[in-house]
C-alpha cells in the first residue's frame, strides 16, 4: 500500500489527485483561471468501472457493497484505478464542469502555476432532493 500524505488537502496542492469522488450528489467545478501547465481534469463512468470489474474480476465486486472505513483526512476520498488511461480534458478559462458523484469519479494531473495568475478552481457540493 502506498504512503498516504500527513498533511493537508490535496485538493490545495498541485500534486495529481487520484480518481475519487465526493459524498455530494453532484460537484461542480468552475475554473476562472487554468494553471500554467497540467491539472488536466479526468473523468471515468464509475457504471463502466464495475462491469469490467465484474468481467475481470467477479469476486472482487461484493466487496463494493461491504461497509467501509472513510478516511476524511483532507476530505479525499481517493482509490486505486480500475481504468485504461483515458485522454484528460483541460479546463480553458471560464469553463465549468458539472459531475454526477453516483456515476463518475474523477481526477487531476500535476500541475504548474504562473506566479502572477495562479490556478483558481473552485468547487461547489450539490446534495439533490429526493423524493
Amino acid at each position: 500500500m502506498r504512503q498516504r500524505e500527513s498533511l493537508g488537502r490535496r485538493v490545495l496542492k498541485p500534486a495529481n489527485i487520484d480518481f475519487h469522488c465526493d459524498a455530494a450528489d453532484v460537484v461542480e467545478l468552475p475554473c476562472p483561471q487554468p494553471a500554467r501547465t497540467g491539472g488536466k481534469s479526468r473523468i471515468v463512468s464509475a457504471v463502466t468501472l464495475f462491469n469490467r470489474l465484474l468481467d475481470c474480476q467477479p469476486d472482487l465486486a461484493p466487496r463494493l457493497f461491504a461497509p467501509f472505513k472513510l478516511d476524511r483526512r483532507g476530505e479525499n476520498r481517493s482509490g486505486p484505478s480500475l481504468c485504461s488511461q483515458l485522454p484528460p480534458c483541460w479546463f480553458a478559462e471560464g469553463e465549468m464542469q458539472f459531475l454526477s458523484n453516483h456515476t463518475i469519479a474523477r481526477a487531476r494531473t500535476v500541475y504548474n502555476d504562473d506566479p502572477e495568475r495562479p490556478r483558481h478552481l473552485l468547487r461547489l457540493w450539490l446534495s439533490l432532493s429526493h423524493p
